[in-house]
C-alpha cells in the first residue's frame, strides 16, 4: 500500500473487519497494517474510508481438487483470459494478432 493512497483509522476490536472474516485462522497483526505509535490504528485505502465508495470484499471459494492437481506452472492454460488471447492469434505472419498485441 502506497503512503499517499492510505488513511489511518482507529482500530476497534469489536468490529468485524472483512479481511479478518475472510481469514479467521490468521492473527490480526499478520493481516492488518498497524501504526507504530501507541494509539492502535490500521491503514486503509482512501476509497475504503468513505462507506459510499467502499467496495465489497471478495470472498473466494476454495480451489477445487481437480485444479489443485494441475501443476502450478500449467494452471495459466486453464485461465479464460489466456485461452481467449491464444485464440486471437492469426496463423499468417502479416498480422501477428487479430485482436490483441499485448494483454497486461
Amino acid at each position: 500500500m502506497y503512503p499517499e493512497k492510505c488513511a489511518w483509522l482507529n482500530y476497534d476490536e469489536t468490529l468485524f473487519y472483512p479481511l479478518l472474516q475472510a481469514y479467521p485462522e490468521k492473527q490480526s497483526e499478520l493481516l492488518l497494517t498497524f501504526h507504530v505509535k501507541p494509539l492502535k490504528r490500521i491503514a486503509i485505502y482512501l476509497s475504503c474510508k468513505n462507506p459510499i465508495k467502499r467496495y465489497i470484499f471478495p470472498f473466494f471459494y476454495p480451489i477445487p481438487n481437480e485444479i489443485q492437481a494441475v501443476p502450478l506452472e500449467k494452471r495459466i492454460y486453464l485461465s479464460p483470459v489466456f485461452m481467449h488471447c491464444s485464440l486471437g492469434r492469426n496463423s499468417n505472419y502479416s498480422i501477428m494478432y487479430s485482436e490483441y498485441k499485448t494483454l497486461t
